[in-house]
């Protein structure tokens, strides 16, 4: 489970990355006005009562291990929390506060005890989820402030009110050792749905239209409420439908994937992962639609268990759900074809599972990391479709999938709205039989075996500003030939655009006057 970039200090707080309280010092480590070197010293006299006052608080991103150290913890008007450093602890990472904590307690002893380390380790471990732990709320402040393999005596001082003046009223010492802990995630920041992860997941997170298998089992205070495996891959929703309301404990894997709960935890797992989400049980009564009359609002958290068991990546293209791409195989490297690659690609394209395109070789070879685009279209380039991704040849939709698209990727796209299908090979294809898309299942299958570099116009060479701008003048004179007069001004602009940009030497600039439009 990833480590959240907020610090947390002990008392509530948060921080950003790399904060810490720092009064006037400009480094990590802290002094105040009462003490020596790095330690914070707390006041058994009267002081004023002054709620705002934080000084003497320790930060998450601090280390202290020196023994018998003291440090404040929790500092309120009528209570403070320290701890004196018994045996230093390692690293610089603390529990956050719904953790699973394994640990020893050693409660109301003798501060000045000398065998209080030998005795605390004689005692048997315990482990406890500090968002559910009975010791008291002063346990959770204490355990959140000590590092894995800390033993510490905590002092807990009480405080009453005189007058405006803080007066001691009651002293009590216990020793707690920290031994480890399993991170537990507060999904929402309020404690109402608390993840653990049971079996680390790899891979990609999932997330909305990724499709998935998996096991389920909910139940609440020991009893299985309901156990149920969804084997066949099924599309998370965006939104889930609120009108599939409880029908019984028998569902169907649609009402599963349309619950509430099983789509929070979903989207917040890996591939293989599995998870226990432990939910309030008022909350899970607010919250949840298809399962909410199993449980009783008045009992325990409700417990949602999920195995992922398949999982199949899809990304929304067209950031409006209209061009889902699944993936069938990852490419490689980090680059994707830009407006000026040319790309090689294999394409089937199906209408209700008939095909009416079909080019290139799925199983042929892919651009190595390392190999130049040129070199390789070159020797291979015959064996696939080939287009610039700037020249309207494909369509818009086309041109979007392939630009997010790395060398080697294959994938599978559904299309359910036609608004950026308008032109190119495409289109022209298909154009005289384009049914409704509502009621069609339209999809490419698509490999990227190469393509060259894009680059952007300030850094392209002058032979290759020359070469581009030669080879768009001829698409924009096809294109005005066809009357697309509108891509044919937003071509020629962009020749032009190629020459706006960087220096050039007065022989250059007459190059360049020989392939520009004085006007448009």
């Amino acid at each position: 489970q990833m480590e959240s970039e907020v610090h947390k200090n002990v008392h509530g707080h948060q921080h950003g990355p790399g904060c810490s309280h720092d009064h006037g010092h400009g480094h990590g480590h802290h002094h105040h006005a009462h003490g020596h070197g790095n330690n914070v010293h707390d006041h058994d006299g009267n002081e004023p009562v002054n709620e705002n006052d934080t000084s003497d608080v320790i930060s998450d991103n601090e280390i202290h291990d020196q023994v018998g150290e003291t440090l404040v913890l929790k500092k309120e008007p009528y209570r403070r929390i320290s701890k004196k450093i018994i045996d230093p602890g390692k690293g610089f990472k603390k529990p956050g506060a719904v953790d699973e904590v394994k640990y020893r307690l050693l409660q109301n002893v003798n501060k000045d005890d000398s065998d209080l380390l030998e005795k605390i380790k004689a005692l048997p471990e315990e482990t406890v989820e500090l968002g559910e732990q009975t010791h008291g709320e002063w346990f959770g402040f204490a355990a959140e402030g000590l590092r894995k393999e800390e033993t510490s005596l905590i002092t807990i001082k009480e405080y009453a009110d005189n007058d405006g003046k803080k007066e001691l009223q009651k002293v009590t010492h216990h020793v707690l050792q920290i031994i480890s802990w399993e991170a537990i995630n507060d999904m929402d920041y309020d404690r109402n749905y608390l993840k653990r992860i049971l079996t680390r997941g790899t891979g990609k997170r999932v997330d909305n239209y990724h499709e998935v298998a998996f096991e389920l089992k909910v139940s609440q205070d020991g009893k299985v409420l309901h156990e149920q495996a969804v084997q066949n891959l099924i599309s998370i929703p965006k939104d889930v439908d609120k009108s599939i309301a409880p029908t019984g404990s028998e569902f169907t894997d649609v009402q599963l994937i349309n619950s509430h709960t099983v789509k929070k935890l979903l989207t917040h797992m890996y591939s293989s992962e599995q998870a226990l989400l432990k939910v309030d049980a008022k909350k899970f009564a607010q919250d949840e639609n298809v399962f909410k009359n199993l449980a009783n609002p008045d009992g325990g958290r409700v417990h949602f268990e999920v195995k992922i068991t398949n999982h199949l990546r899809v990304e929304d293209v067209s950031d409006r759900g209209f061009l889902l791409k699944k993936i069938i195989q990852d490419g490689h490297g980090y680059r994707e074809p830009g407006n000026l690659s040319k790309t090689a690609y294999s394409i089937k394209l199906t209408i209700n599972g008939q095909e009416k395109i079909s080019i290139g070789n799925f199983e042929g070879p892919v651009q190595e990391e390392k190999q130049k685009g040129e070199e390789f279209l070159q020797a291979h380039g015959s064996e696939f479709q080939m287009n610039y991704l700037d020249e309207f040849k494909v369509s818009k939709q086309l041109k979007l999938i392939l630009k997010s698209m790395k060398r080697g990727e294959h994938c599978r796209v559904t299309v359910s709205d036609f608004r950026w299908f308008k032109y190119g090979f495409d289109y022209d294809t298909v154009k005289d039989s384009l049914p409704d898309p509502k009621t069609t299942e339209f999809a490419y299958e698509l490999r990227v075996h190469g393509f060259t570099e894009d680059r952007a116009a300030l850094s392209l060479p002058v032979d290759d500003k020359i070469l581009h701008a030669g080879r768009k003048r001829e698409v924009g004179i096809s294109l005005i030939k066809a009357g697309d007069y509108k891509h044919a001004h937003k071509v020629f602009s962009n020749i032009n655009s190629y020459f706006e940009v960087g220096n050039a030497s007065k022989e250059d600039q007459e190059r360049y006057r020989q392939v520009t439009f004085p006007s448009l």
